[in-house]
């Protein structure tokens, strides 16, 4: 009787339902008409612990799921790592052209809010503009104050799942 083999799938992305990506994985290996045999885990004493094996194949399949063990990252943690992969010097080849691309047009929003401040700043209010400053003002808070918080949460609540 040759010895049986061990094959662990490690992983930690996303929110995912336990054991499904080893259920899709060993799917993958499935030899012609076997059924799948699932037990939970001696060695780890762990109810989410499972083997899944082939009855004629030899080889005992295993999940490894780490992402609960970590800390939920928070969007600040999000934006730090960003600004890290912006700016740092040695970019990997992958990442060097999407970087790049973005430097330049980061850079062209600061030159044109610049153009904006020195070619508007100066000029003095007259009676309509400052009541359309005023009501501008007032809209930009409304949308600060009700439409960003809401935006916000949604976004970073997408943002932080599938970046974090």
């Amino acid at each position: 009787m040759s010895p049986r083999k061990a094959v662990v799938l490690v992983h930690g992305m996303g929110n995912q339902v336990p054991l499904t990506s080893i259920r899709e994985f060993v799917e993958i290996f499935k030899p012609n008409n076997e059924q799948l045999y699932s037990s939970p885990d001696r060695i780890m004493g762990d109810f989410e612990t499972r083997r899944f094996s082939y009855s004629k194949e030899g080889i005992d399949y295993y999940e490894f799921y780490w992402a609960h063990l970590m800390k939920e990252p928070t969007m600040s943690d999000i934006i730090i790592w960003s600004f890290k992969l912006i700016f740092c010097k040695d970019l990997s080849d992958r990442a060097r052209i999407p970087i790049y691309i973005l430097r330049v047009l980061l850079s062209a929003l600061v030159v044109y809010i610049g153009y904006l401040v020195i070619h508007y700043g100066n000029k003095i209010l007259e009676a309509n503009e400052l009541i359309n400053a005023v009501l501008s003002g007032i809209g930009i808070f409304l949308v600060y104050k009700i439409l960003f918080p809401a935006i916000k949460s949604m976004l970073s609540n997408v943002i932080v799942q599938s970046m974090g």
